[in-house]
């Protein structure tokens, strides 16, 4: 809790300019420290050992450190979900509603 405090004090004092806050700065002020967080969480958390140092490496996108047998174990419910999206696309077009509804 006190490190989500502190990120909304952070953002808010980041996206204010002056005595105007604007709502494009603070968008851009919450992106940029979200990704900051992230990648800091990221960098911690990869530096630990054992099994959360596999799971990140992993989760980064690194095959090296637990191989391809998760990929096949998920490959099924890839497939399968990517032919429910396939089927449903036209449905799940919001473009397709224009610019008054989008």
């Amino acid at each position: 809790f006190v490190g989500a405090a502190l990120t909304v004090i952070i953002v808010y004092r980041l996206a204010r300019f002056g005595n105007i806050l604007s709502t494009t700065n603070l968008i851009l002020a919450g992106v940029a420290v979200g990704s900051f967080a992230s990648a800091l969480t990221s960098f911690i958390m990869l530096r630990s050992e054992g099994e959360v140092r596999r799971a990140i490496a992993w989760l980064l996108g690194g095959s090296t450190l637990s191989g391809w047998a998760p990929v096949i174990a998920a490959l099924p419910y890839i497939i399968v979900s990517l032919g429910m999206l396939i089927a449903s696309g036209y449905a799940l077009n919001v473009l397709q509603f224009g610019d008054e509804q989008a």
